[in-house]
């Protein structure tokens, strides 16, 4: 499963539980501020990654495919942050 499809998952699931599983639901604006938190919060349990405080921008958390690329590249780092 890729990190977009496994976030994907993880917001559908417990976020927006109840709704269909269509598009993306952060370019779509379908997340509130708390709901953002709890994905930041996955993803660094999950992936074992931290985020700075200069890496938390909108442009850094625009859509799906953004997300994802940037905890790649964290990950293949190798040193999660």
């Amino acid at each position: 499963m890729s990190v977009a499809d496994d976030i994907r998952g993880f917001i559908f699931d417990e976020l927006m539980e109840g709704q269909p599983a269509e598009g993306d639901p952060i370019a779509d604006g379908k997340l509130d501020s708390l709901a953002m938190e709890q994905v930041i919060g996955f993803i660094e349990d999950r992936y074992n990654v931290t985020f700075a405080d200069d890496e938390l921008v909108l442009e850094n958390f625009a859509d799906l495919a953004t997300v994802s690329a940037l905890v790649e590249r964290k990950r293949a780092a190798g040193n999660g942050s």
